[in-house]
């Protein structure tokens, strides 16, 4: 997968952002609720309980507005966003997530026990470096992406199944095309539940 310029980073994040902006926090809080609960229901993840141990941490990268975590417990959280919004702000007061403004490729990234990475790797800069430093720094890796997507201002990468298999390996599953899917996705994913140990 290539990597692509800043500018062109800057001009995918500047549109998607205006995407969001479009969307009232009530009606996106609504939206994601739904959307969360069908990832947490593919990649087994407990809502009231998602780790093992209160004391480990959970990573969520690049939620837009709304984070997955918000809607669990049980766990305390590091979210990695380049671009906060007030309303991100605003919904993580008062739960246990530290907010970094910051992209993966960049961050000082303490260690974690899982990190859960959803429909983000369209938006990013260097595939490869974020892949690599998010195994370094994880045990657990949960993930579902679209692939086969165009190309768009919105969205520099596009990825394949293969692209998956080949940086997570047997755990990769196929979502297919399903457009009969509501608040989830049309297109079709890689998802997984990858382990280091």
């Amino acid at each position: 997968m290539p990597i692509i310029t800043k500018e062109r980073w800057d001009e995918a994040q500047k549109a998607e952002r205006e995407f969001h902006n479009e969307l009232s926090l009530e009606v996106a809080v609504e939206h994601y609720a739904e959307s969360y609960n069908q990832y947490f229901n593919f990649l087994g993840i407990n809502k009231r309980n998602p780790i093992e141990k209160k004391s480990c941490l959970v990573l969520e990268v690049g939620c837009a507005d709304i984070p997955a975590l918000i809607f669990c417990s049980g766990y305390e959280g590091i979210i990695i966003e380049p671009m906060p919004s007030p309303n991100l702000k605003k919904l993580i007061t008062g739960f246990p997530i530290v907010l970094m403004q910051d992209t993966v490729e960049n961050a000082e990234i303490p260690f974690v026990h899982e990190a859960w990475i959803f429909n983000v790797m369209q938006h990013i800069i260097d595939p490869e470096l974020f892949i690599n430093k998010i195994k370094h720094v994880a045990n657990k890796i949960r993930f579902f992406e679209p692939i086969n997507t165009e190309y768009n201002v919105c969205h520099p990468q596009s990825y394949t199944l293969e692209f998956f298999k080949d940086h997570f390996g047997d755990c990769v599953n196929h979502y297919p095309h399903n457009d009969k899917a509501v608040n989830f996705h049309q297109w079709e994913c890689a998802y997984g539940v990858w382990n280091k140990f």
